[in-house]
């Protein structure tokens, strides 16, 4: 009977393994390879009774799949964790592999909810789809700005209109054309690609009932029916709809939660 401990980082993974008594068995770095880990678990002279890892943007994709490799692994919660490694004096790698393989042996730790692959496909697009939104966004303030100390106003537009209000603002001066047309140009990407994006997103709600049902309240579009659905994964896990409220630190977010729970 033996407990494992991973920390794990963009690059390598600090590996403990412990016995039953809490003496560890061995320990060694890998690649932070699901591969390069199952093959060290599967060279153990026997089958570990849990796997941890402090739950991180690399521990979905590593517990996943070690989990469909047939290890009982873990994403532990990180304020949790820790809070039960706060004495620790030193804090490296190979330390926090040995305090997290004891965690998972005495069982002092909450286990985080690994969302399906599915649910990290739909946040991914999300955020995708949102960073390029900023980046139109911040792009047209810093061609305004830089409009801004010759006296021109680009003043209120639409989507459409802003390239049109900054080229006739721009008149016939050469200089500002040079500097700015590649901001208009770089901006015109950006807003194609969110556009595209955004497609997607239509795409992917429609055809999804659960998206479709949470868009049928006042003032749910598709883009954040898509979030609250790739947020709570499998509503199965919460007992009543206001611990979703809890979990995501919303009140208004209760409603939602009703419609998806009951």
């Amino acid at each position: 009977m033996c407990y494992v401990g991973l920390d794990i980082s963009l690059s390598s993974a600090s590996v403990c393994v412990i016995d039953q008594e809490g003496v560890v068995l061995y320990e060694t770095m890998l690649l932070a390879e699901v591969a390069d880990i199952a093959r060290f678990l599967h060279s153990l002279p026997m089958h570990p009774v849990r796997v941890g890892l402090e739950a991180g943007p690399m521990s979905e994709w590593i517990t996943a799949g070690l989990t469909d490799l047939g290890f009982t692994a873990l994403s532990l919660e990180s304020r949790q964790f820790k809070a039960a490694l706060s004495a620790m004096p030193v804090k490296t790698d190979r330390n926090d592999a040995r305090g997290i393989a004891q965690v998972v042996r005495t069982g002092w730790f909450k286990a985080v909810h690994v969302k399906s692959i599915d649910s990290q496909h739909a946040r991914t697009l999300v955020a995708a789809r949102k960073h390029l939104v900023r980046s139109v966004a911040a792009t047209e303030q810093v061609i305004r700005g830089l409009l801004r100390p010759f006296g021109l106003k680009v003043g209120p537009t639409t989507k459409r209109s802003f390239a049109a209000r900054v080229r006739e603002l721009m008149g016939a001066q050469p200089v500002l054309a040079q500097v700015l047309e590649p901001l208009l140009a770089a901006r015109e990407a950006l807003l194609r690609e969110a556009n595209s994006l955004h497609k997607t997103v239509l795409s992917t709600v429609r055809g999804d009932p659960v998206c479709r049902r949470l868009m049928t309240m006042p003032g749910i579009g598709p883009v954040t029916a898509l979030t609250f659905r790739a947020t709570i994964d499998e509503p199965d896990r919460f007992r009543r709809s206001r611990s979703v409220g809890a979990y995501l630190g919303s009140g208004p977010i209760k409603l939602l939660a009703q419609t998806v729970i009951g």
